[in-house]
């Protein structure tokens, strides 16, 4: 069930970049931001240290003061990572 979970969430992820390039491509350069740093799978900081949660994502902590890290916490902090680190995004 969990690796059925992940597979669907990661698909619907891929996806999205096609539909966040079109977006940035019709945006001003105002409306653009800078990711500075992903803090796990659906936490952002933005330039000008802003945090940004990703709405509909919800991934396993792994930062959390008084939880575990919890299984595949990881991996989806270094895939979201490698999807938008260092971009914009709008």
């Amino acid at each position: 069930m969990v690796r059925l979970l992940l597979v669907t969430a990661g698909m619907v992820l891929l996806a999205q970049p096609a539909l966040c390039q079109a977006e940035i491509a019709g945006a001003s350069d105002g409306d653009r931001r800078l990711v500075v740093r992903v803090v796990d799978g659906d936490t952002l900081v933005l330039d000008g240290k802003e945090r940004l949660r990703l709405i509909g994502v919800d991934t396993p902590e792994t930062k959390h003061p008084r939880k575990p890290i919890e299984y595949f916490g990881p991996e989806a902090t270094a895939f979201v990572r490698a999807l938008v680190e260092g971009t914009n995004v709008r």
